[in-house]
């Protein structure tokens, strides 16, 4: 039993015993004193007793003794031993040795017995003991799921067995025999799709997912739990839920998500595009050649599709998947379908190349040329009212863009138009939150650019 936990521990932790060892055995003899053999085990982890260090050094005993009478301990074989749960040594000198132990884990563990399926009574005895917990759930509105998912830091589905019953115990769910623990821990033991987990229930891994799911199954069947449908109901384990999940495709929904996102991604007005980059590369300070260049190294004049899309990505270029598409699809090399003339991309960026540069003002707003006969009349109202009651709205607006970012909200810009007392329609407040609203790019915000309605109406900033 106590080399079966030596080997279960390591394997699970992937301790390597002997690196604990060789420090001690300088000349490589296989031997070291009892003292030093005691030292390695506790500095690998493992804390046993003075006895359970007594019956280990008995049996790996050597026949000399040290200065002190106490026999030398044969650590090597007692690492080949507990390491032999990974693989068996000098499979190179024993080609026709039989593989079959090692393919099916089984004997690795010193004759550990193996949780097979259980039986239809034992199952029965599952769906009785998961319909008291389930009953006991719902009469107390509690959520278990977050309390698995504290001790699933890699969100992989599956804890421990000994934390799937502190979990248990945490709510009182936990049934008072033991027996019954260990027909959850099979039912729900986390296992491969081929073949049985050949571990010990005290450590073996517990899929709560499963668990949940099986839960969720049973609770139509709380009032009447005598049905015959119960009775036919099969509970799913860890490998079917696993198969379940696969074939509803709930593992890869994110990346179908994104697959579906990039293949239905519309192609965006090239112009706009190419005014948006060269905004972002003039108020970015970005140097796009040098991360695409980077990617030609024979200076062709061409990369491939993914080195482009990587250069713009860690350029800082902020695009979409509809951008990158128009960006492919009309830069696309005329000689290699699969590569990009980056030449071409960085002439039609270039402001020297008959292309202008967009012309923004401070908040990175297009100017407000286009303007609608209503619009114009407002803005001359507010413009003649400004001038002659002498009115500063900057300092107001500043009262409420703390972080000098030149917008503020709707409702703030409202409230000072109403502080202002400008006498101003509700139709007339949103028809300027509109004109002057704030743009991220080729997006329009919910906020308003007070910057640019200031220069609008105070003739002192236009």
């Amino acid at each position: 039993m106590l080399i079966r936990y030596i080997k279960q521990t390591i394997k699970r932790d992937r301790i390597r015993l002997e690196e604990y060892y060789r420090d001690f055995d300088k000349l490589r003899h296989g031997k070291i004193t009892a003292a030093q053999f005691c030292a390695g085990l506790n500095a690998a982890g493992f804390l046993l007793s003075r006895e359970e260090m007594s019956l280990l050094g008995d049996e790996y005993a050597c026949k000399e003794v040290d200065s002190m009478g106490k026999h030398w301990i044969a650590w090597k074989a007692f690492v080949d031993d507990v390491e032999s749960v990974f693989t068996m040594k000098g499979l190179e000198q024993k080609p026709h040795h039989d593989l079959k132990t090692l393919e099916t884990r089984e004997g690795q563990f010193g004759g550990v017995v193996v949780d097979k399926d259980l039986t239809p009574a034992e199952e029965d005895e599952v769906k009785r003991i998961l319909l008291t917990m389930k009953r006991s759930i719902d009469r107390q509105r509690m959520e278990i799921k977050p309390a698995f998912e504290d001790f699933d830091r890699s969100k992989q589905g599956f804890i421990s067995a000994t934390k799937f019953e502190r979990v248990l115990s945490m709510f009182a769910l936990l049934p008072a025999q033991a027996s019954e623990s260990r027909l959850l821990l099979i039912k729900f033991r986390e296992q491969a799709a081929m073949g049985t987990s050949a571990t010990l229930s005290s450590i073996c891994d517990v899929n709560y997912r499963a668990f949940l799911q099986a839960l969720q199954m049973l609770g139509g069947y709380t009032n009447n739990a005598s049905s015959e449908d119960i009775r036919n109901l099969v509970l799913p384990g860890s490998v079917a839920f696993r198969q379940e999940l696969y074939q509803s495709g709930i593992m890869n929904h994110d990346a179908n998500k994104r697959r579906a996102r990039d293949n239905l991604a519309g192609a965006a007005d090239l112009s706009q595009l190419l005014a948006e980059i060269r905004r972002q590369l003039s108020s970015k300070r970005i140097r796009l050649k040098e991360f695409i260049a980077e990617g030609d190294k024979l200076r062709s004049g061409e990369i491939t599709v993914a080195k482009f899309h990587t250069a713009l990505n860690r350029s800082g270029c902020v695009l979409d998947a509809a951008d990158i598409h128009t960006l492919s699809l009309h830069f696309r090399s005329t000689r290699y379908p699969d590569k990009i003339d980056w030449r071409a991309f960085m002439e039609a960026l270039d402001f020297s190349h008959g292309v202008p540069a967009p012309t923004t003002d401070l908040g990175g707003e297009q100017p407000h040329d286009g303007l609608d006969e209503s619009m114009k009349r407002v803005l001359e109202r507010l413009r003649n009212e400004v001038n002659h009651r002498r009115l500063h709205m900057k300092p107001y607006f500043r009262d409420y863009d703390h972080n000098n970012v030149t917008r503020v909200t709707k409702f703030q810009f409202a409230a000072v138009l109403d502080m202002m007392q400008l006498s101003l329609k509700p139709a007339e407040v949103q028809t300027l939150t509109h004109q002057f609203a704030h743009r991220d790019g080729r997006k329009v915000t919910n906020d308003v650019n007070y910057i640019a309605f200031i220069q609008a109406v105070d003739s002192d900033y236009s």
